[in-house]
């Protein structure tokens, strides 16, 4: 590989340096035009600067000096143009193949790295790629914060560089390669309640079905991962799984029963209430006047259970079991199903109970209230303890697992007690809330924000948002095996169930 000089510029290059700086061996007569200077012998780099070269020059051979080209495209163009157009440049970026014979100033001024990428030369722009761009023997130091902790889908992630380029450059990736929208993400999208793919949406391949804008649908109930209940215009409706097919069956309720609400579901026990004004007094718990409790197993005609009285929410324990409170006399009772056969019974102690959360065997959580004012209280083999109440009012407890949480000072946190430790309540979130109908499912509590649902993790603290769009509180249940459902709600108000399963 020859550097081309014509006979023409070498004497022009020799006139001007002569001229400026009367160096030896240079005259209009000395025939260099004839025997242009040559780096293809296999000759060692040479010194940066020729005997009587000036800094900014460097020789391409013995007195004869040019100057060092600036290592930027616009300048090294038409410098390997002139006298290195026979040296390979595969990419066509200007900058030629290192192993060209050149002296050792112009190695890294006129040289490329990589001589088959374009844009990979000394006079590139160091891109987030994982590639040494601009030819420093660094790759992607202009981006400091790779690898820095960051939220990602609602997760926590890292940062890396974003996936298909493009600004900005870095992007938060709860695993590697999930950040970019232009390329197919690593992680496909499952039924698990986050953004596994990082298109900003959640669980989005899980929809149940999608319900027209004049169907009102409310109040979900997980039963299992394979059965969900929920309010169609005032009617519960079973949804079940075939495999991949879903198909609904509303359950028939009594003749006259009013619209339900307030729907729970365990495996084949349904239970909701029917009619009735409901309504929250100062002094005592949620009670629906002239509301009935129904129930129903697997997919039989509901039973009502009680008749109009002044019941609150019912709920089912681990057996099957349907609890709930009555407000008989200005005071909450507690009530339930009969072990055997049909009926009713007063579990005891008779005491002012009510919002129950029935456990395994004979444990109960409930708010047991004194004067008007509640206390959740764990009872268990006779014995009651006191977990948390004055002066700031719990609201109904939640439980599954080994939590027990509940709402205090209005919804302005949550408190939670281990089931497996001693029963002391803590304080797991701060405002400023609202922390609205929360439920334990495993390890992690989930509650609504306004219009959105968050979950906290327990076991380490992370909390993120799980879904937004929801109607109201009461718009999302969880159930056995993880079992995730929640509505959302667009804005023109179609509403569409979702459900997550692990």
């Amino acid at each position: 590989m020859t550097p081309r000089s014509t006979g023409a510029a070498a004497s022009l290059l020799c006139l001007g340096v002569a001229a400026a700086l009367a160096l030896p061996g240079c005259a209009a007569d000395d025939g260099f035009g004839a025997t242009p200077p040559r780096f293809d012998q296999g000759e060692p780099p040479r010194p940066d600067q020729g005997p009587g070269c000036p800094a900014d020059q460097v020789a391409l051979s013995e007195g004869v000096c040019v100057p060092t080209p600036a290592p930027t495209r616009e300048a090294v163009c038409p410098f390997v143009r002139e006298w290195f157009s026979a040296c390979e440049d595969a990419d066509g970026d200007c900058f030629v193949a290192p192993d060209c014979p050149m002296p050792a100033a112009l190695v890294g001024v006129i040289t490329d790295c990589d001589d088959s990428r374009p844009r990979v030369h000394p006079d590139a722009p160091e891109l987030c790629n994982a590639i040494d761009d601009n030819c420093d023997g660094q790759a992607d130091e202009a981006f400091p914060d790779i690898g820095r902790s960051c939220e990602a889908c609602g997760v926590t992630g890292k940062l890396e560089c974003a996936a298909g380029g493009g600004e900005p450059a870095l992007a938060c990736s709860s695993a590697p390669g999930q950040s970019g929208a232009d390329t197919a993400p690593v992680a496909p999208e499952v039924c698990n309640g986050l953004d596994d793919d990082c298109d900003g949406q959640i669980d989005e391949a899980c929809a149940l079905g999608a319900a027209e804008p004049e169907i009102s649908r409310h109040t979900p109930a997980v039963c299992s991962a394979d059965r969900v209940l929920l309010v169609e215009a005032g009617a519960v409706v079973a949804w079940r799984r075939d495999g991949d097919a879903w198909t609904a069956q509303p359950l028939a309720a009594p003749e006259g029963a009013g619209p339900a609400h307030h729907l729970r579901c365990r495996g084949e026990v349904a239970t909701w209430l029917a009619g009735g004004d409901c309504s929250t007094p100062p002094d005592g718990p949620l009670r629906c006047t002239g509301a009935s409790v129904l129930m129903a197993v697997g997919d039989a005609p509901a039973v009502d259970l009680t008749g109009a009285t002044s019941p609150g929410p019912p709920a089912i324990g681990p057996d099957g079991r349907v609890w709930w409170h009555v407000v008989l006399d200005g005071s909450p009772r507690l009530t339930r199903t009969a072990a055997e056969g049909p009926g009713l019974e007063r579990p005891a102690p008779d005491s002012p109970l009510s919002d129950p959360t029935p456990g395994e065997g004979d444990t109960l959580f409930a708010r047991e209230w004194t004067e008007g004012v509640p206390d959740v209280v764990w009872l268990e083999g006779g014995f009651a303890q006191f977990l948390g109440g004055r002066p700031g009012r719990p609201e109904a407890p939640a439980a599954d697992g080994a939590w027990l949480v509940w709402p205090f000072d209005g919804g302005a946190s949550l408190w939670a007690v281990s089931l497996n430790a001693q029963p002391i309540g803590l304080q797991i979130t701060t405002g400023p809330g609202p922390h609205a109908h929360p439920q334990v499912q495993d390890e992690r509590v989930l509650w609504v924000d306004g219009d959105t649902l968050r979950a906290l993790d327990l076991r380490t603290g992370v909390d993120r948002a799980v879904a937004t769009g929801l109607a109201r509180p009461t718009d999302f249940s969880v159930g056995a095996a993880g079992a995730l459902a929640w509505i959302e709600t667009d804005a023109d108000g179609a509403a569409q169930l979702r459900l997550a399963t692990p």
